[in-house]
C-alpha cells in the first residue's frame, strides 16, 4: 500500500503554536519607536528653549550695559594724566585705576590720559580735562609758575610709590663680563661723556652710544648722575654719542637692539615685560669695592641697597583750573589721599613693578611745591568738610584679576 497523504489543514497543535510565536515576534516595535521620536522631540524643544533664553539673557546684559553707559554721562568726570612710564597700558596699572574706581564702583566717570605728564600740563593750561597729574620727575618752579599763570593751582602734591631705574646695554655688552657691571661713577663718567668707549671700563673697544627719549626720565637721569641740567635743545652734554629717539619706550628699546655697544634706562617695571634675551642688563654699584650686584628685572630689589641715584619717586598731584567743579576737586583729593594712597592703590602700585610709598630709602629726595609736606598733603579748603558730606567717600575696588603680590 502506497504511504497515506498528509492532509495540510489539520496541522499539529505545536507548528500552530510556532507560527503564532513567529508571526508575533515579526511584529514592529511601534510603541518603542514613538517614545524614542518622542524624548528627541522634546531634547530639540529644551535645546530651542534654552538657546533663547541665553539669546534673551545676552541681549538683557547688553541693554543693561548701554543703560549703564548712557547714564554714566550724567555724573561727573575725573581726568587722570600724566607720565608714559607710570601710565603706559602694557604696564596695566592705568587700567587697573580704571577698573577700581571708574563708574559703576563710584557716581564718576574716570577718564585716563596716557600722553604723559607735559600733555597733562598743557591740558591744565588749556582748559582742558585734567585733575590729577602723575609724574616720574617732581614739577619745576617754572612749570608751577606757568600753571599759576593759567589760573591753575596745585591743590594736592605727594609721593605715592618709588620706582627703580635698570640700565641696559646693547647684546654686544656680554653679560657676565667686567663691563657688564659698573659703579656710579663710572655710569657718570659715560653719561657726561668723560668715557666714550668700553674699553675704558673693562670692556671691549667699542665706542658708547646713548639711547634716549627726552622726558622727566631723561631729566632725571642726567640731573641725578651726570649733574648736567637736560633740555630738549640741547639733552646730552658735549662730546656724548648721544642718539635721541621719538616715540614711546619701544623706540629708544629698539634702536638699542640695532646699535652696538649702545646704553639706555628704563623704568624696571617696564622693562620686565621685554624679552630678556633682547638686551643685557648693566649692574651698578654705590662704590667700585660694592659686591651687592642687583638685577633690577629679577632680583628683589631692596630699595636701601639699590644705588639711590636710580630709586625715584612718583609724584602725584591734584590741580584746580577755572573749570573745575567743587565735585571734581573733592573727587580728586579723595583720589590723591584715599585711592593712590590708600590700600588699594599701594596694592595696585606693587602688583604692576612699583615700590610702595611706605618703603620711602633714606637719602632719596622728594621735592613738592611750596607749602606742601608729607604730613600736608593738601591745602587747607574749608568747604571740605561738608562736601564730603554731601559728595560721599570715593570707593575703590580690587580689579578681578587676582594681585600676584
Amino acid at each position: 500500500m502506497g504511504a497515506k497523504p498528509v492532509d495540510t489543514a489539520e496541522a499539529t497543535p505545536s507548528t500552530t503554536s510556532q507560527r503564532r510565536e513567529t508571526s508575533k515576534s515579526a511584529q514592529p516595535q511601534q510603541p518603542k519607536s514613538r517614545q524614542s521620536r518622542f524624548s528627541l522631540a522634546l531634547l530639540v524643544l529644551f535645546g530651542t528653549v534654552f538657546g533663547s533664553v541665553i539669546g534673551v539673557a545676552a541681549d538683557a546684559a547688553s541693554l543693561v550695559d548701554a543703560f549703564n553707559a548712557v547714564r554714566s554721562n550724567f555724573y561727573a568726570e575725573l581726568c587722570v594724566g600724566g607720565s608714559g612710564t607710570i601710565m603706559e597700558p602694557d604696564i596695566g596699572l592705568s587700567p587697573a585705576i580704571h577698573e577700581a574706581v571708574s563708574f559703576p564702583v563710584n557716581a564718576m566717570r574716570l577718564t585716563v590720559h596716557t600722553d604723559g605728564s607735559r600733555a597733562a600740563l598743557e591740558r591744565a593750561k588749556n582748559d582742558g580735562c585734567i585733575h590729577v597729574i602723575l609724574a616720574t620727575d617732581a614739577l619745576k618752579d617754572g612749570e608751577i609758575r606757568d600753571l599759576a599763570n593759567e589760573a591753575v593751582s596745585i591743590d594736592c602734591a605727594a609721593v605715592f610709590a618709588y620706582d627703580v631705574i635698570a640700565i641696559v646695554a646693547n647684546r654686544s655688552v656680554r653679560a657676565g663680563s667686567a663691563s657688564s657691571t659698573l659703579n656710579t661713577r663710572e655710569l657718570r663718567a659715560i653719561l657726561s661723556g668723560a668715557i666714550t668707549n668700553w674699553s675704558q671700563v673693562r670692556g671691549d673697544d667699542m665706542p658708547i652710544t646713548i639711547v634716549a627719549q627726552f622726558g622727566r626720565t631723561m631729566q632725571y637721569i642726567m640731573r641725578e648722575i651726570a649733574g648736567f641740567e637736560s633740555t630738549y635743545e640741547r639733552p646730552c652734554p658735549d662730546g656724548v654719542n648721544c642718539f635721541m629717539a621719538e616715540g614711546g619706550n619701544e623706540v629708544p628699546l629698539s634702536e638699542l637692539l640695532n646699535t652696538s655697544g649702545s646704553i639706555t634706562w628704563m623704568s624696571a617695571a617696564w622693562m620686565r615685560l621685554q624679552p630678556p634675551n633682547f638686551f643685557n642688563v648693566v649692574s651698578v654699584l654705590d662704590t667700585l669695592n660694592d659686591e651687592r650686584s642687583v638685577n633690577p628685572l629679577t632680583d628683589a630689589v631692596d630699595l636701601e641697597m639699590y644705588p639711590r641715584d636710580l630709586v625715584r619717586p612718583l609724584y602725584i598731584y591734584a590741580v584746580v583750573t577755572p573749570n573745575t567743579s567743587q565735585e571734581q576737586r573733592v573727587r580728586a583729593r579723595q583720589f590723591v589721599r584715599d585711592i593712590m594712597r590708600g590700600v588699594v592703590g599701594q596694592q595696585l602700585v606693587v602688583k604692576h613693578g612699583f615700590y610702595p610709598h611706605f618703603e620711602a630709602p633714606r637719602d632719596v629726595d622728594v621735592t613738592l611745591p611750596p607749602g606742601f609736606s608729607d604730613t600736608n598733603r593738601c591745602r587747607a579748603w574749608g568747604e571740605e568738610a561738608d562736601l564730603l558730606k554731601q559728595y560721599g567717600p570715593l570707593k575703590a575696588i580690587l580689579p578681578s584679576e587676582p594681585l600676584n603680590s
